[in-house]
């Protein structure tokens, strides 16, 4: 497959071996059998094609939810960066943005058409697709109640566009990737509240909420606040974000979750559901 690959005339960047520490927001990270920066659709979509169906695929944003273990992820990891990135306003109120678009742009772009309601957003590192694949909320915000429609992709290239009605009835598609949703502003309040800053590291939050509870004040209320597991610190301004340090590796991050997991249960009855997806193998 690595000659096959290495042949085909696709546009993007493909990489063999990568060190995911280079493409994620933590910068730590295993190594990437594969790792592809497709161009455009049509270039993403011929890659697909001469990939087995057995390779098992990953997609990423910004990486800030996504990590790969210390032993490495022997599939194919792709970054839908560049190919995503555009927005366009389809009518008075509505934003149609691409899975690559990072938040803070999609925050100025609607600022600058007038728009109300994208500015809470603009401090999250988070792209389109990764903030609304992994659901990720802070200050009880979140994209979703914007969106009109999302456009995916599966692991055969077929294109197909899904309503909120569609995604409440069914729930969003397995085996599909979001490459494109529609928002519409209509409804957003004049002066929305924004996202407080809650720490300067500029990764995802590690934890579900639970229960509708704030999951720093959980790790503050089970006498956690501050703990480390090698190089990985809770952060002291928001528990629920953390402080890598230069040695640190993924396997600290695994031991320090497990460790807030099991305490947060034991002593408060609450069980936090991983926010950061994990793939490869330990090392």
């Amino acid at each position: 497959m690595v000659s096959e690959l290495q042949r085909a005339p696709l546009r993007g960047r493909l990489r063999f071996d990568e060190s995911a520490a280079k493409h994620t927001a933590w910068r730590i990270g295993g190594p990437i059998a594969r790792f592809y920066e497709p161009a455009n659709e049509g270039d993403l979509l011929r890659f697909l094609q001469i990939l087995p169906s057995t390779d098992v695929v990953v997609w990423t944003g910004a990486g800030c939810n996504l990590l790969v273990r210390d032993g490495g992820f022997p599939g194919t990891v792709i970054a839908p960066r560049r190919a995503f990135d555009q927005i366009e306003l389809v009518s008075e109120s509505a934003v149609c943005a691409g899975a690559g678009v990072r938040l803070p742009k999609l925050a100025r772009f609607c600022a600058q058409q007038r728009l109300n309601g994208a500015q809470v957003f603009a401090n999250w590192p988070h792209t389109v697709g990764g903030a609304l694949q992994m659901c990720v909320s802070r200050d009880r915000q979140s994209l979703w109640p914007l969106v009109e429609s999302v456009v995916t992709l599966d692991r055969y290239g077929e294109r197909r566009s899904l309503s909120m009605s569609d995604l409440r009835q069914r729930g969003f598609p397995p085996n599909e990737w979001l490459i494109a949703a529609q928002f519409r502003f209509a409804d957003a309040p004049a002066e929305p509240r924004r996202a407080r800053s809650a720490t300067n590291v500029g990764h995802g939050p590690v934890f579900r909420a639970a229960q509708g509870r704030e999951v720093h004040e959980l790790i503050r209320q089970a006498g956690l606040e501050g703990i480390r597991s090698g190089g990985i610190e809770l952060a002291a301004d928001d528990s629920n974000y953390v402080h890598v340090k230069k040695d640190a590796c993924v396997g600290d991050l695994e031991r320090l979750i497990v460790r807030v997991q099991e305490t947060v249960r034991e002593r408060l009855g609450v069980r936090l559901e991983r926010q950061v997806q994990l793939v490869g193998r330990r090392q």
